[in-house]
């Protein structure tokens, strides 16, 4: 069974896959995947063909690659679709074919179809804001900007 772990910025799904880490469940976190997927060769030279400006020495520089991506909506969803199927598809696949389950967290709704089921979180937004700003660091704008940016996920509250 392939379990998808879905919700806004702030709304607790990194809280939700500890729970079930700890429980014994097979849990694959997105941003991880990403984090590392950047420090390889052909990550560097995906970002840097897609944002020539990002990438300093060798390194993506994460700040400037999240300002890019809040600024230019088709770039991201370039990069989003490419993640998905070079990062998360590959894993499904094996636990399809090895009929295991796996929870995968921070799915986008464009890949829910990928999904037998999808576990959808959702809090209160200005708890989200407030939680987002103070443990992440993050500013009121960014934060907003990637709210607006995630109007497309599903409305259950």
């Amino acid at each position: 069974m392939i379990i998808a772990i879905a919700g806004k910025i702030g709304s607790g799904k990194s809280t939700l896959s500890k729970i079930l880490e700890n429980a014994g469940f097979n849990v694959v976190h997105t941003d991880n995947l990403v984090r590392e997927f950047y420090k390889t060769k052909t990550g560097i030279n995906y970002i840097d063909n897609l944002f020539s400006d990002v990438v300093e020495n060798e390194v993506i520089n994460t700040q400037k690659l999240t300002d890019c991506l809040l600024k230019d909506y088709v770039k991201k969803r370039t990069l989003e679709s490419y993640m998905a199927m070079t990062l998360v598809l590959p894993i499904i696949k094996k636990h399809q074919e090895e009929n295991t389950t796996v929870y995968i967290d921070g799915i986008l709704p464009d890949y829910f179809k990928w999904f037998d089921q999808i576990i959808f979180i959702d809090r209160k937004l200005e708890d989200r804001k407030k939680d987002v700003i103070k443990k992440r660091g993050m500013n009121v704008e960014s934060f907003n900007m990637i709210e607006r940016l995630q109007e497309r996920y599903p409305k259950f509250l």
